[in-house]
This record gives structure tokens, sequence and C-alpha cells, in this order.
């Protein structure tokens, strides 16, 4: 099936919140399940902000349930962007035992009350969360939600970084509007160059404009705005130009569905 940026889906993109995408039940067949991390070239970047917005895009238009997973287990600051509140607990699920794991067990660990089911660390009992943690937990969250976005802000660290894009299909790598150059990516023996070249990362230039020369590979996607501060939940753009945006991006992730997206806009 093709996304379509119909009203329908800007008003997903407003109003299909967590309880509701809760209900969605994935099939059982999960060939097509996606992990998507989003990381940032420097710790200039904050990713939090544009993963929330990728979750959100992603709820709107995936054909599996999706969750996303808030990697920094002490400052937790995806649960503001998506609209979460305080549920959910990372460690609790960690240490359920993969045997017989049904869905709806996996669902008490999940805060549901936001935008996206978001995964994220107690809040009575804040921690960091190991490489070991995320390889751990990621089988068990897509038995209920195959599709998962994981935030990889500077906050963490880098072993847990390098960890969470190792275990994704798909790397989106954030960078300022004006990085010009990305060719680096694509050569060398860096972890990421392989998959680079396979098509599995994309650069995203954070805040640049559709009209804008953009560097070879890369896609823009409009900064996001908070209501307040930092603490608040994002606020999802639907200009046309910010569409147009959306899906060159989805088109990235989802690129045997790129002809049908063209043909529906």
């Amino acid at each position: 099936m093709a996304f379509r940026f119909t009203p329908h889906f800007i008003w997903r993109l407003y109003w299909s919140d967590g309880l509701a995408q809760a209900g969605r039940i994935p099939p059982y067949d999960t060939d097509r399940a996606l992990i998507v991390s989003v990381a940032a070239v420097d710790d200039r970047i904050l990713t939090t902000p544009t993963a929330a917005l990728i979750a959100k895009l992603v709820n709107a238009v995936s054909e599996n349930p999706v969750a996303i997973v808030d990697t920094d287990g002490v400052n937790q600051p995806v649960r503001a962007a998506v609209g979460a509140h305080q549920g959910g607990d990372f460690f609790g699920l960690v240490n359920q035992s993969a045997h017989n794991l049904q869905r709806d067990q996996v669902a008490a660990f999940i805060d549901c009350t936001g935008k996206v089911p978001t995964l994220a660390v107690s809040m009575s009992q804040p921690k960091p969360i190991s490489p070991t943690d995320l390889q751990a937990v990621l089988p068990r969250v897509q038995h209920r939600w195959p599709t998962v976005i994981i935030d990889l802000p500077f906050t963490t660290s880098n072993e847990l970084i390098f960890a969470g894009t190792e275990l994704a299909n798909h790397v989106v790598l954030l960078a300022d509007k004006h990085t010009s150059d990305f060719n680096w990516l694509y050569h060398g023996d860096h972890a990421l160059a392989h998959r680079a070249r396979a098509g599995a990362v994309t650069p995203i230039l954070v805040g640049a404009t559709s009209k804008q020369a953009l560097a070879a590979g890369a896609v823009a996607l409009p900064e996001v705005d908070t209501r307040t501060t930092a603490r608040e939940e994002i606020t999802v753009k639907t200009s046309p130009e910010a569409l147009s945006m959306y899906h060159r991006f989805l088109s990235r992730l989802y690129p045997e569905r790129k002809t049908r997206l063209t043909q529906s806009i």
C-alpha cells in the first residue's frame, strides 16, 4: 500500500495518538520489520526532535505498528517530544524472558500515552543503557511493534551510538543545514561506508529548505518547533514545502514504494 499525502495523512500526524496505534496489531509475518537509528555527525546537533518527527511520520504511513526507543536512560528526552507521560520500563522488558513472550506482555513495558508508543527507562530508576541492553530489548519490542525508531543522542555513550547504528536497517545521520560534502561517508573503511554505498544511510540537513542545493545523497527536513521549551511535544509542520521534504525522506526508508509515492502526490 502506497502512503499518500492527503488530508487523512495530515490528520494522523496530529491526532493518531499512541493509544490508537497501540490497538493496531502487527501481522505475524514481520519480514518487513524495520529499525531506523537516528544519530548526529557531532554533539552540536540534537537528535531527539528529528527522531520524534521521523517517528511521527513513519507512524502515520507504516503498515506495521511503530514504537520509538529512548536510549538516554537518564534524561529521557523522547517522552516530552512525542507527548508521552511517565510510563514504560526499558530494563523491565530487558529482564523478561524472550521465551514465549506474549505481545500483551511487551505492551506492559511501553508508554502508549503519546503520539508514538515509547520505550524508556523507568522514571523511578533512571540509569544509562548499555549496547548489550539495547541489543537484548529490540527483538522483544519488535515482537509487538515491528517498526522501531531509535534515538541516539550525544548524551549517550559512543559505544551505544555505534551499537545502535549497527543494529539498524537504516541509519539517519543528522548534519547542519550548511553541510556541503558527504563524500567521506561513502569512502574509506569506517563502519558506515559500506552501508552508505548500499543506500542504507540517509544524511539529513536539518533546517535546510527544499530550494537549497544539497550535498550529494543528502535530503532536507524542516527544523522542528516545540510549543514552548525542549520539554514540550514537538509540532509537525504541514506546509507544502514540508510535505515535499517528508516525501523525499520516506522514499529513502521505503525505496520499493518510490514510484507509487510519486504517483500519489
